[in-house]
């Protein structure tokens, strides 16, 4: 009788006690070439001590060619979609508002609200790379994300009640292009 289903057995499924990826072993790396020229940098260390989390978004899809040749609708990959998408930041401010003053500061140098004065857009991109760590710390995967543009912010803004918190911010930023690499 041919094997079947030998793969569901103690042995195969963990595989030496193989780790899992966790997906809290990460880090975002800014250089100072990647940071908007024009816009408001709280520091390295700032802007990495208050990240608490990434939300990466990818195209992943690809192209194909339809055709209809008799009854038949056959299907030929053509090539992969460009490797744009998203990035959302989220972080936790502190009372000094490095993070609130970095977003809104962003946002004026987009468009000024009072002038309509607006940067280059040389000087408003945002270059990172965010990689991910096995548990001996090793770089496994990392995305290198070319050309961010700030799409939208979250800064809280409604007083509230006592003990109220206002100091989760986030920042929504489009990528021309994403490079996946998984090592």
């Amino acid at each position: 009788m041919a094997e079947v289903l030998t793969h569901r057995n103690y042995a195969k499924v963990a595989e030496n006690n193989l780790e899992f990826i966790r997906g809290d072993l990460w880090d975002l790396d800014v250089t100072d070439a990647g940071w908007p020229l024009a816009v408001y940098n709280p520091g390295k260390e700032v802007f990495k001590s208050r990240l608490k989390g990434v939300t990466i978004t990818m195209s992943n899809g690809t192209t194909k060619i339809e055709k209809d040749i008799f009854v038949f609708h056959l299907h030929q990959n053509a090539g992969r979609d460009p490797q744009n998408g998203s990035m959302q930041l989220s972080f936790v401010d502190k009372e000094d508002q490095a993070i609130s003053f970095l977003a809104n500061d962003w946002l004026n140098q987009i468009g000024d609200p009072d002038t309509g004065f607006g940067r280059h857009k040389k000087e408003l991109l945002f270059k990172c790379e965010v990689s991910i760590y096995n548990t001996l710390l090793q770089k496994i995967r990392y995305y290198q994300a070319e050309a961010g543009v700030l799409n939208t912010t979250d800064i809280p803004d409604s007083p509230t009640e006592k003990g109220g918190d206002l100091s989760d911010v986030s920042l929504t930023i489009d990528y021309e292009m994403m490079y996946r690499r998984i090592l």
